[in-house]
């Protein structure tokens, strides 16, 4: 990851005592709800408009995972890596049979699984973390320009036909529970989709999730257990434990901490927990049954990190290509063959490449991640653990033909054998475009 990403995490989840403790009262009675996720939400809202403080109530609306019953198994559908070189490989020659076909069980402390245990239906699961409706209607007043407001219509409602390219996908933003900083950005996110995209469709669609911290394991280990909901069904515990990145989990120690001191201390906790808070939502777009999500971290729109307006990101939904696993929205370098140049409905010039290149960025803050993605990605967890997040995908799976045609893995090294991509992916670019923000954002540091 870039710099400006190691820092983030683990660095912000000390923010919220500091900021109870030097703020007064008023930040004091928001430190009191931290352990809930529906404080990041009210603080979000907080930050944009202080004022509205004592007219918010801490927790709102969401909760930690429920248990639900057993409902149906996992899907056994097909998936085929990508042909390397320049695509024209046919994919019905690809055919690789989805190994996870046991069923998943759950335990009272949350998703802990065994295999051969009945399935967990999560379909529903991810409503829970949902904006509750009295943060959008506060910050649809102040665009609205007066506090009755509980509404706003957004610019693209107003400007597109039909309301085209207004907000109609999912939307998971990724944050920690503890942190003021993560709380003033996203913030500023809800506010710029809110401008854009109405408040109807923000708080339709868009969802905060919870960020993982490492080392204040046990304590909501319960969201771990479902990130590895898919693996846990077809690999034991022990298993688990020799899976790189993923044995941090198995391997606590009896306190259930983390067993590597290595791990639990910074960088290394960051990027593990930055692994696992993305493997939740892929898990959760997945239950859902989401044919596309989109996926942000916090600071998503940081000037440095951000390629595309999120005016546009319904926009790149609607041309994106059919065959995508996963779009990257950040600020790259240009690079692999142009696919499609579009407008959006505001007039903007996107540029969507095909990312087939080797290549050495980082970064994991804002991307789009189709239906086949995690019906892809689940299976290779579960044979070979996962590695750095973000260089795994972009530098990696996406890139790399280090796969046979039944997806199987040979050589990540060059002239190994391996013949096809395991992912589909592109990145998109807005011409002449920079993100602009507040002077109060916490910027990324780099």
């Amino acid at each position: 990851m870039r710099e400006a990403e190691h820092t983030r995490l683990l660095a912000s989840s000390h923010d919220a005592t500091s900021a109870a403790s030097s703020s007064g009262s008023v930040w004091s009675r928001v430190a009191l709800g931290l352990g809930t996720l529906g404080v990041i939400a009210a603080v979000a809202a907080l930050a944009t408009s202080p004022e509205t403080l004592m007219d918010i109530t801490l927790g709102l609306g969401l909760s930690l995972p429920r248990e639900t019953p057993a409902q149906h198994g996992l899907s056994t559908k097909s998936i085929r890596p990508v042909a390397s070189g320049d695509g024209t490989r046919p994919h019905s020659a690809l055919r690789t049979e989805d190994a996870l076909v046991p069923k998943l069980g759950s335990h009272k402390s949350g998703h802990v699984a065994t295999a051969g245990a009945g399935l967990v239906d999560d379909s529903d699961r991810d409503k829970q973390f949902l904006i509750p409706p009295v943060v959008v209607e506060k910050i649809a007043g102040k665009l609205a320009g007066r506090k009755s407001k509980h509404s706003y219509d957004g610019i693209l409602s107003k400007k597109a036909t039909h309301a085209s390219g207004v907000l109609r996908t999912p939307v998971y933003i990724i944050a920690m529970e503890q942190s003021t900083k993560d709380a003033q950005r996203v913030a500023e996110m809800l506010e710029r989709l809110i401008k854009y995209h109405g408040s109807r469709a923000v708080r339709e669609h868009v969802h905060i999730t919870p960020g993982i911290n490492v080392a204040g394991w046990p304590d909501k280990i319960e969201l771990v257990e479902y990130a590895l909901k898919s693996v846990l069904a077809v690999r034991s515990v022990g298993e688990i434990g020799a899976l790189p990145w993923l044995e941090t989990y198995a391997n606590r120690d009896k306190k259930g901490r983390v067993g590597d001191p290595r791990a639990s201390s910074f960088p290394l906790s960051h990027h593990i927990g930055c692994l696992y808070a993305h493997l939740h939502d892929w898990q959760l777009s997945f239950d859902a049954h989401y044919e596309t999500t989109v996926i942000l971290e916090s600071d998503a729109i940081d000037p440095s990190l951000l390629g595309v307006e999120l005016s546009s990101i319904q926009a790149v939904v609607d041309n994106a290509p059919a065959d995508f696993d996963l779009i990257f929205l950040t600020n790259r370098e240009k690079g692999g063959k142009l696919a499609k140049k579009f407008k959006d409905q505001l007039g903007n010039t996107l540029r969507m490449y095909h990312l087939t290149e080797p290549n050495e960025e980082a970064g994991l803050s804002s991307y789009i991640v189709s239906g086949t993605f995690y019906k892809k990605l689940r299976r290779y967890l579960v044979e070979h653990g996962a590695d750095m997040v973000d260089a795994w995908l972009s530098a990696k799976l996406c890139v790399k033909p280090a796969f046979d045609k039944n997806g199987k893995f040979v050589a990540w090294e060059d002239n190994g054998g391996g013949e096809y991509r395991y992912l589909s992916c592109y990145h998109v670019q807005q011409e002449g475009f920079r993100s602009v923000v507040s002077d109060a954002y916490p910027k990324a540091s780099r």
